[in-house]
């Protein structure tokens, strides 16, 4: 499938500017993520106990990882 089809999701040395969110450790007083305040989500993947999602922007995408298995039940 070529990459006009299906975006890349995340490589450190070509996008460094992925958000990644990962599990509060334990104590911290947190809520879930809403996904319906995401953006139109343009690439939603699992990588085992991760997703990674490109969500779209007027500005740009934004990328997002998902990190660990709670971070990956959140989203959409």
């Amino acid at each position: 499938m070529s990459a006009s089809h299906e975006p890349a999701l995340w490589r450190p040395e070509i996008a460094p500017a992925t958000l990644i969110l990962a599990p509060a450790p334990a104590g911290f007083d947190v809520g879930p993520l809403d996904p319906s305040s995401f953006s139109r989500v343009i690439a939603n993947r699992r990588d085992g106990d991760d997703r990674h999602l490109i969500l779209a922007d007027a500005d740009g995408d934004h990328r997002l990882w998902l990190h660990g298995v709670e971070a990956g039940r959140r989203p959409p």
